[in-house]
């Protein structure tokens, strides 16, 4: 059986991170800390 695809509006996208707030959480905790939460570029596990 096909699956249905949704049409969806070009330009237009959900973020379940925004919409729960983590992105926000996150920058707020690094703004505190002053320890920057992204990855250097170089930067190993």
């Amino acid at each position: 059986m096909a699956r249905k695809r949704r049409s969806r509006i070009p330009g237009v996208s959900f973020s379940w991170k925004r919409a729960l707030g983590v992105t926000k959480a996150k920058r707020k905790i690094a703004k505190i800390t002053g320890i920057p939460q992204q990855k250097q570029e170089g930067e190993e596990n």
